[in-house]
């Protein structure tokens, strides 16, 4: 039988609390960085394809629904599906989208201001 992944680094003794924590928290932080990822993708996609004030709402209703049909897919293969993880993943997803739409809006902003320094130094040299 293959040996778990932990016991590569920690190879003498058996500890369960590490098996616990293994499964819960870096699987779930797992999915958290992994519907982050794809937050930004999808954001980026939204804000150069969609010319509309809806731009936001629609990457994170796509997040949502891609974890809905990840957690539906488990259901229907056998495997433990949980509403936590759903959470966890529009969680996820919601954060890259934000950070996404807050990176455009500070280089949005940043290229602006330097836009209309250029434009007064233009005035009061003229």
């Amino acid at each position: 039988m293959p040996k778990k992944i932990y016991q590569f680094f920690i190879p003498y003794g058996k500890i369960k609390w590490m098996d616990r924590f293994l499964i819960n928290h870096i699987r779930k932080f797992a999915h958290f960085i992994e519907y982050f990822i794809l937050g930004i993708i999808i954001s980026k996609y939204y804000y150069f394809k969609k010319k509309s004030v809806y731009r936001l709402i629609n990457s994170v209703y796509l997040v949502l629904s891609i974890a809905f049909l990840d957690e539906t897919i488990q259901i229907l293969s056998g495997r433990n599906a949980l509403v936590s993880d759903i959470w966890i993943d529009l969680l996820g997803g919601i954060v890259g989208v934000l950070t996404y739409f807050m990176y455009r809006y500070y280089k949005y902003s940043k290229t602006r201001k330097a836009g209309e320094r250029n434009d007064n130094n233009k005035r009061t040299t003229e």
